[in-house]
């Protein structure tokens, strides 16, 4: 099973999480939507995703977990935590820290929510 985690602003939605599912049809995929400007709320969020989806893959299906920018962040620190085969980083914001103070003032998810 393959699963996209998606960046900051973005859902699973996402242009990249349309174009994996059309470029890998014949591959079972996931992209949920998480709260990613929500660092508590994302984690609390995708731990307990992936506790329900470990539980049902079948035994010995791998799980690969693609994360692009803050998704390559959540997916660092949840790939210390579980039982992932591969982690595929694109553009991965490792430092988020770093790069946030630039883009600091109102901001808008693609669900559309507000928040600063």
């Amino acid at each position: 099973m393959l699963i996209y985690l998606h960046g900051l602003n973005s859902s699973g939605g996402s242009a990249k999480a349309r174009v994996l599912r059309d470029a890998l049809p014949q591959i079972s995929q996931d992209a949920p939507t998480y709260p990613a400007h929500r660092p508590v709320q994302a984690v609390a969020a995708l731990q307990g995703y992936f506790e329900q989806l470990l539980a049902s893959l079948s035994s010995g299906e791998p799980l690969l977990l693609i994360g692009s920018s803050m998704g390559g962040f959540y997916g660092r620190y949840l790939a210390q935590q579980l039982p992932f085969d591969h982690l595929l980083m694109i553009n991965p914001a490792l430092q988020p820290w770093n790069l946030l103070p630039e883009h600091e003032g109102w901001q808008e998810t693609a669900l559309g929510e507000h928040y600063y």
